[in-house]
């Protein structure tokens, strides 16, 4: 064996070698020898650290071998990981053993609690206990458990809970059937079927699942950790215990994102570590709201993290990517064919439309940008970026906070926030942002739901730990627009025929000429009439049908068609009397509930006009009064009739912007909406 340090790590692939000759040998001295020599050369190595526990083993020393591997794990957490579990089988105390819970226990203050009825559920099963304990080390590496308990009280329960997986990375302490006995049943592992079967489980039966995982130090917070969130409650199931222990050594400094009326922790210290507690019981399972913003803004949770900043988070993203896009010399030369040379907004224009055309989308956000353009397929933002810096010209990649995502301002840094991915193109001083997740988008247009939200810098950057925060552009007027017009001829018997131009800007257009992408010719019409024009006036038969701007992103799309509709208007006091053209039905749409417990998001925004022209029914102009109602937010309503060259003409129209309606506002956007549609649906008799 080399004694000599020197050039010992250059020499490590010889050395495992060399280990298994020794070994062979069945010389203990040589042994040693070799696995400390491995042991210099690959200090982070698990296995020489294995080969010692094992002589020592040999000779007889369980305790010496405990020691072994538990002095290697207290110096690399991480590394080391995989002998946490070998240690446990020399007899060894588990490192989660303090922290474990008996769910024996559990189940008995539940039953006792049903006996005094201080709690009856009448859900097919109940989450009786969620247990989730947490022992971060000081390298951010991480053992969590995870220890449900769930009372079966349905045959759907049954089947839903009667299958186990393990959960990836995961190993398994307790599964199994817990009988009224207290005996647990554990379970069967059948061939061809998916996860593990619990044995003979039954209505009044209880199923505990016990689980370990071990968590690396993540990759993406440096000297970071970020915990998962912990929920505790849900709108499935009752929660009759919940409880989140985290145990943290004492110098690491932690933040927390507490959302809803969750608990506050209890804190102890002891033994150079930090306990946090956090418990409640006898949560029953929350009622979902229509409409309402997402679940993690309200629901009782905790989440937790040490140096887990927006900068930290970034940091980790840019590294991913730092090799990501390397120039490739075909993608250059693509993108200076298809710029031609032309620089700024003009070259930016040219290679925004050939990406939403040519390259498919996928989630692939981490993926070679060169390879993406070969293949054309790829996530899009991230070719755009790549091929606009191929060509010289300055972009940005931004990360965007979506209208309906989570608006609560953390510290805590998340992938959940920001889930927007779109490219500021810099010129003349000003800065351009697109979208690419849908083909058929103007230049420069931004979904309603990104406008005049927050986002964050991503590429490119001058410091690894720089932040550098925007504020995405508010819409213009008109920019989400519908228009529509119809010209309506009516016989004796209220039967009739209508001339129907509409006009679509922004997301409307956007949709519809996704839609219409693919459709074929030869059927179009066909398909317009039965699933447009005969579903917003019953029993339309079309006549004609033309669309402009179906091929231009940049102008707005337009449909004119002809259909004859039988009951336009029906007989009313000896004439007749229009029935309700293309009502908005606000209410059914957003305001169902009489009263409510979480925001509403309205969306998408609705500009729109109606403009129904009666031909020869001028006269009737009088029996409409004009309605004005304003709402919420600035949201307002107009409907107003007028004669015009003997024809009747009522025009109604509707701005509604996105909002965040909550529980205080919710009864003053009811009343708008109903009152909107109660405009909406009266008849306007006719001469």
């Amino acid at each position: 064996l080399v004694s000599d340090d020197v050039d010992l790590c250059r020499k490590a692939r010889f050395l495992a070698s060399r280990l298994d000759l020794a070994e062979a040998s069945e010389d203990p001295g040589a042994m040693v020898g070799a696995a400390a020599a491995l042991l210099r050369a690959r200090p982070r190595a698990p296995s020489p650290r294995l080969e010692l526990a094992d002589l020592a083993l040999a000779r007889g020393e369980t305790e010496g071998a405990q020691e072994i591997l538990g002095t290697a794990l207290g110096r690399e957490p991480a590394a080391m990981v995989e002998l946490r579990r070998i240690r446990s089988l020399l007899g060894a105390p588990h490192a989660l053993a303090a922290y474990r819970r008996d769910g024996r226990e559990a189940i008995a203050a539940y039953e006792a609690a049903r006996a005094a009825e201080r709690i009856d559920y009448a859900q097919g099963q109940v989450l009786v206990f969620d247990y989730a304990a947490q022992r971060v080390f000081r390298d951010g590496s991480a053992l969590a458990l995870t220890h449900q308990i769930y009372a079966v009280q349905s045959e759907e329960a049954v089947d839903e809970l009667g299958q186990f997986s393990v959960p990836e990375g995961a190993y398994v302490l307790t599964l199994g059937t817990r009988k009224a006995s207290g005996r647990l049943l554990e379970p069967d592992v059948i061939e061809g079927l998916d996860g593990l079967a619990l044995p003979s489980l039954a209505v009044g039966d209880y199923v505990e699942m016990e689980t370990v995982r071990v968590l690396d130090p993540p990759r993406g917070l440096p000297g970071g950790v970020l915990g998962e969130r912990f929920y505790f409650a849900s709108f499935e199931v009752p929660f009759f215990a919940s409880e989140q222990l985290l145990v943290v050594p004492e110098s690491m400094e932690l933040t927390f994102d507490p959302r809803g009326d969750a608990p506050e922790p209890e804190r102890r210290v002891a033994n150079g570590l930090r306990e946090l507690r956090w418990r409640r019981e006898a949560v029953a399972p929350l009622v979902p709201e229509p409409g309402a913003v997402t679940a993690r803004e309200h629901l009782p949770s905790v989440q937790w993290g040490h140096r887990a900043t927006w900068s930290a988070f970034l940091a980790g993203l840019r590294d991913v990517l730092a090799d990501r896009n390397v120039a490739d010399p075909a993608a250059r030369r693509l993108a200076r064919e298809l710029t031609g040379g032309a620089t700024g907004d003009e070259g930016a224009r040219k290679l925004y439309r050939w990406v939403l055309d040519n390259v498919d989308a996928d989630d692939d956000v981490f993926g070679i940008a060169a390879r993406m353009v070969a293949r054309r397929r790829g996530n899009r933002a991230r070719v755009l970026h790549y091929l606009l810096g191929l060509a010289g010209i300055d972009a940005r990649l931004v990360i965007v906070r979506g209208f309906g995502a989570d608006q609560t301002r953390s510290e805590l840094a998340d992938e959940d926030t920001y889930t927007n991915l779109i490219v500021g193109v810099e010129a003349d001083d000003q800065v351009t942002y697109l979208t690419t997740a849908a083909r058929g988008v103007p230049y420069g247009y931004l979904s309603p739901h990104l406008r005049d939200m927050d986002a964050i810098v991503l590429l490119p950057y001058d410091d690894a730990q720089e932040d550098v925060r925007v504020t995405l552009p508010a819409a213009e007027s008109g920019v989400e627009s519908q228009r529509v017009e119809l010209v309506v001829r009516l016989d004796a018997r209220g039967d009739g025929s209508l001339r129907a131009v509409e006009r679509y800007r922004g997301a409307a257009a956007i949709n519809w000429r996704n839609d219409l992408d693919g459709v074929p010719e030869a059927v179009l019409e066909d398909r317009f009439e039965e699933a447009y024009v005969a579903r917003l006036f019953g029993g339309a038969q079309m006549r004609s049908l033309r669309i402009a701007g179906r091929d231009d992103a940049d102008a707005p799309l337009v449909f004119r068609y002809d259909a004859d509709v039988p009951q336009l208007a029906r007989p009313s006091g000896g004439g007749l009397a229009l029935v309700p053209l293309l009502p908005e039905a606000l209410t059914t749409r957003f305001a169902q509930a009489a009263e409510r417990g979480t925001t509403l998001i309205v969306a998408p925004p609705l500009d729109r006009e109606v403009v129904v022209r009666v031909e020869n029914a001028g006269t009737a102009a009088s029996g409409l009064t004009p309605v004005e109602v304003a709402g919420p937010a600035g949201a307002r309503f107009t409907m107003s009739a007028r004669s015009e060259g003997g024809d009747l003409v009522v025009t109604r129209q509707l701005f509604l912007p996105m909002m965040r309606v909550s529980p205080a506002d919710y009864p003053a956007f009811v009343r708008f909406c109903r009152a909107v549609d109660d405009a909406e649906a009266r008849e306007l008799p006719l001469p």
